[in-house]
């Protein structure tokens, strides 16, 4: 069976980025070929609501992805989807919200009525290559406690969670093959979990990561 055409469009922060490449990479496993927007059948948006600009240019990509002449399926996914999915779902009978990132290559499969095992999955190294890049981020902590009025993240993404240890070992793992690594949190302050000599600092954990790894610091400020 011919591979649907599929087209991740990432809007917002670095954590998104990260999640719009796992979504990519979990669509290519699939078996779904990447393309250009203009020639998707379905076109999956990561959306951002750090601001009410960006809120209005996630709602102008949505519209944009609906113009194609293919006529695609527009998913959308991610903040506000999490917030206020309605703002995007009176736009079209062909939009449609999955709140769940993880979920999303399940979704385009029911969309598109696709078996998921009905189109050959690609290769490792074929995901490395749709991504076009030679850093990967991990992420490792995601929501926040805090609920500070000017910030939209707790509102958007819940309560601080980490992501268990095992899973950040075996994305490490799979990716330092090909990729410098850097990690990702969503928290607007320190979390304690700097890179020392090869060794990863998680709240409450500490693991050793023999990688060429990066912790990255610049996270979303989401004010409204």
């Amino acid at each position: 069976m011919l591979a649907p055409h599929i087209s991740v469009v990432n809007l917002g922060c670095r954590v998104n980025r990260v999640e719009s490449d796992r979504i990519t990479a979990d669509l290519m496993r699939q078996g779904f070929a990447m393309v250009e927007p203009q020639d998707a059948d379905l076109i999956v948006i990561n959306t951002c609501a750090v601001t009410g600009e960006a809120e209005a240019k996630t709602r102008k990509a949505v519209r944009h992805a609906l113009s194609y002449p293919g006529e695609p399926y527009v998913v959308v996914t991610g903040c506000v989807v999490n917030l206020h999915p309605e703002e995007l779902l009176e736009l079209s009978d062909r939009v449609i919200a999955e709140p769940s990132k993880i979920d999303v290559a399940d979704r385009v499969c029911e969309v598109l009525g696709v078996e998921s095992d009905s189109v050959a999955a690609c290769s490792d190294s074929d995901v490395v290559d749709a991504l076009g890049r030679s850093r990967l981020g991990v992420k490792i902590q995601d929501g926040c406690n805090h609920r500070c009025t000017y910030c939209i993240v707790w509102k958007a993404r819940g309560p601080e969670r980490s992501v268990p240890v095992e899973s950040v070992l075996e994305q490490v793992r799979e990716a330092q093959a090909r990729f410098t690594t850097y990690f990702c949190t969503q928290k607007n302050r320190r979390t304690g979990f700097p890179i020392r000599r090869q060794t990863v600092y998680l709240p409450n954990k500490s693991l050793c990561v023999p990688v060429r790894a990066s912790v990255s610091t610049r996270t979303s400020s989401s004010m409204r």
